[in-house]
């Protein structure tokens, strides 16, 4: 379409200004052809991948594209974002052993002996204690019972043991719920934190109804609805970030509307 009807494609372009592209690892083909035709003709794109991290191969995902990307903007600032605020150095050293396991094409390897110098070993901003060791299992449900039955190891050997200081981290909320059946099976205190999901947070909510707000600040509908009278009661109050020109703006379109609200 964008193609065949170039007043159409102008008129995404022009509403698209910048075009930023996460986890462009797992992009396609098609959509890469997309990105590039909406970024044109000012090229302000940025995109944020890692070819260890693809994992969508079979959905027609291809890595290739972080190469492409570079033959077709020679002029991007490469940036290689090697600091690490969420993993202790022993975590990062046993993932980085791992990644070296990984396909032999890997961006790392093909990139070792260039100018670039790309190299993917990440450095550690947080302290870092105990140990670290990696179990291999056969299945999940035998994944599931040798982590249990680590955690009751812990449980005999130390007095002072609370099931608190215990955490197991999933891919996906779908892996955890073999866990909860054996903590309930077992009667394990538990507490399953994403339960409700990133959306459902108090928090992120409240972002969203900030910005929800911010762009369409002329729509009525919206200041009258739940969100506003949940952002007004919030201990950053809206009334004092938004401008007085957008307050007169809503005072006028509300007294337009009172009457159809009689």
């Amino acid at each position: 379409l964008f193609r065949e009807r170039p007043k159409i494609l102008e008129r995404y372009q022009k509403r698209f200004k910048y075009i930023l592209v996460d986890e462009f690892q797992d992009t396609n083909w098609m959509q890469y052809e997309l990105i590039k035709l909406l970024a044109a003709p000012k090229n302000n794109i940025m995109v944020v991948g890692d070819d260890d991290q693809s994992i969508y191969k079979f959905r027609g995902a291809s890595f290739s594209n972080i190469v492409t990307f570079q033959k077709d903007y020679p002029k991007a600032e490469k940036i290689y974002l090697t600091d690490n605020y969420r993993s202790g150095q022993k975590i990062l050293d046993h993932a980085y052993d791992f990644i070296q396991l990984n396909n032999p094409d890997r961006l790392e390897v093909k990139l070792k002996d260039s100018n670039d110098g790309l190299s993917k070993k990440l450095i550690s901003h947080r302290d870092d204690t105990g140990s670290v060791t990696a179990s291999q299992y056969k299945s999940g449900d035998d994944e599931v019972r040798g982590v249990i039955e680590k955690i009751a190891e812990l449980r005999d050997k130390q007095k002072d043991f609370n099931w608190s200081d215990v955490a197991i981290l999933v891919r996906a909320n779908d892996q955890a719920q073999a866990y909860e059946r054996y903590f309930r099976s077992m009667q394990i205190p538990h507490h399953f934190m994403a339960a409700k999901g990133l959306y459902s947070q108090e928090t992120i909510l409240i972002i969203l109804s900030y910005l929800k707000l911010l762009d369409n600040y002329h729509d009525v509908i919206l200041w009258c609805c739940k969100k506003f009278y949940q952002l007004i009661l919030h201990p950053v109050r809206i009334l004092e970030l938004i401008d007085q020109n957008i307050l007169k703006t809503f005072l006028v379109a509300l007294q337009n509307l009172w009457p159809l609200a009689k």
